[in-house]
């Protein structure tokens, strides 16, 4: 077979693959409800809420919290 003479540029493409890797170190995470270390606020066991001031629950789960009224405007463009 012959070889054609093939005029190419060649490219070198580097990549580096990201794994997530082990869990993070939570060691050094403070909660910023409770104010204690070792996990966020999200998964903190000593949930209270802002409002009431009871633990148990958060603000947005209030019971005693009296709820907004939801706005909705329309615009009309003509």
């Amino acid at each position: 077979m012959e070889h054609a003479r093939v005029t190419s540029n060649t490219v070198s493409v580097a990549y580096a693959a990201h794994s997530k890797g082990k869990s993070r170190d939570m060691s050094n995470t403070q909660c910023y409800c409770c104010k204690k270390y070792g996990h966020i606020a999200t998964e903190c066991p000593q949930k209270s809420c802002n409002y009431c001031k009871r633990p148990g629950h958060i603000i947005k789960d209030c019971p005693t919290r009296p709820s907004s009224p939801n706005k909705a405007y329309h615009a009309v463009v003509t």
